[in-house]
C-alpha cells in the first residue's frame, strides 16, 4: 500500500510539472493573427480590398443584410421611401411595419450593427499597424487614408441610424 500511494502520488507530481504555460496556449489553426496578416504592404492592401469587398458581398434572405445594398434598401423602407402593399408575411414586412428595427433581437438591428463594427475593426487594425510595415510612404499614406475613410464611413452610418 506505501508504494502503491508513493507511485500515485509520483505520478500526480509528475502530471502537473509537465504542463506548462507554453504546452497550454496554442495558436489557432485555421486562421493567421492580425500581426501576421498584417505583416507587409501587400497584405495591407489585400486586407483594405477585404474591407471594400466586404462592402458589396451578399449574404442572409429577406432583410438579413449582407452588403451595404442590403442596407440601403433597409433604410428605404424605414424612411417610408418604398410602398410595400402587402400583408401578412413576406420580405420587409416588419421592416415597413416599422417593428423590426425595435427589438433589439431581430436580424436586421445584429445585421446593421455588425456589418458596420466589422469594418471599423478591419479599418483600425489597417491603421495601427501600416506605419510598422516596410513600403513608400506614398503606398502607406494611399491605404491609411483609405482605411481613415471606411472608418468614418462606419461611425457616420450608425450615428445616423443609432444617434
Amino acid at each position: 500500500m506505501k508504494y502503491i500511494s508513493k507511485i500515485i502520488l509520483l505520478f500526480i507530481v509528475l502530471a502537473i510539472s509537465s504542463c506548462n504555460e507554453e504546452y497550454l496556449e496554442t495558436a489557432p489553426t485555421d486562421q493567421l493573427g492580425a500581426d501576421e496578416v498584417l505583416s507587409t504592404i501587400v497584405n495591407q492592401r489585400a486586407a483594405l480590398e477585404g474591407i471594400h469587398r466586404y462592402m458589396y458581398g451578399s449574404g442572409g434572405s429577406q432583410d438579413e443584410a449582407g452588403g451595404y445594398g442590403d442596407h440601403l434598401i433597409n433604410y428605404d423602407f424605414l424612411g417610408q421611401d418604398v410602398v410595400n402593399p402587402q400583408r401578412g408575411s413576406g420580405w420587409f414586412i416588419a421592416v415597413h411595419q416599422w417593428l423590426e428595427h425595435r427589438s433589439n433581437t431581430s436580424s436586421l438591428v445584429n445585421q446593421t450593427y455588425n456589418f458596420y463594427y466589422t469594418i471599423i475593426v478591419n479599418a483600425n487594425n489597417i491603421i495601427n499597424s501600416i506605419d510598422n510595415v516596410e513600403g513608400s510612404d506614398d503606398e502607406k499614406n494611399n491605404i491609411k487614408g483609405q482605411a481613415y475613410f471606411y472608418r468614418a464611413f462606419g461611425h457616420y452610418m450608425l450615428v445616423q441610424l443609432y444617434a
